[in-house]
């Protein structure tokens, strides 16, 4: 459905391009706990492209709970189940997002909730 080589997207990278002739970003943030993409589609085409790769044999629908289990293998929070404005990042498990020496120095903003 593209003419690029998707192999040539590395994780954390993002590509524009056409997807069936609709102008797409492509990207690569493992999101979903999956090494697979992320697209964002214009909305004028979004039903015709979710169509088109919903038909394609080597792609399978898959909802938000296997999103969730999926998170939740890779060690990821989902803010709204596994974090919000009461549970800290410390408390959900993320100290590994905050540097060893940002976290003696609590130089940020939260910095003192956060200690």
């Amino acid at each position: 459905m593209v003419e690029e080589d998707l192999s040539k997207v590395y994780f954390s990278h993002f590509k524009k391009l056409n997807i069936k002739g609709v102008p797409c970003y492509l990207t690569r943030t493992g999101y979903t706990g999956e090494d697979g993409f992320e697209l964002s589609i214009p909305n004028a085409s979004l039903v015709e492209l979710a169509n088109a790769l919903v038909a394609h044999e080597r792609l399978e629908v898959a909802g938000l709970g296997a999103r969730d289990a999926l998170r939740l293998e890779a060690g990821l929070c989902l803010y709204g189940n596994d974090m919000d404005e009461n549970i800290t990042p410390i408390e959900a498990g993320l100290t590994w997002t905050i540097a060893k020496s940002r976290r003696e120095k609590c130089d940020f903003l939260g910095g003192e909730k956060i200690k």
